[in-house]
């Protein structure tokens, strides 16, 4: 679906806190994968309430 790179994150303060950042190669990918209810079916399991979800673009500023 065009998914190039997922990184979990923990809060160290709250470790019940949970951030993902996802890497995609396409828009229509996320966007479909977002609009399954299955996705928010299994989000259900393992979260208290359904996820923010956010798309961001690359800045095209310098990365290291």
């Amino acid at each position: 679906m065009g998914s190039t790179a997922h990184q979990p994150f923990l809060n160290t303060q709250d470790e019940g806190e949970f951030l993902a950042v996802d890497s995609w190669d396409n828009l229509e990918g996320i966007q479909q994968l977002f609009s399954d209810p299955n996705l928010a079916a299994e989000f259900a399991k393992l979260f208290e309430g359904q996820p923010e979800v956010t798309i961001w673009a690359q800045s095209g500023w310098m990365e290291y």
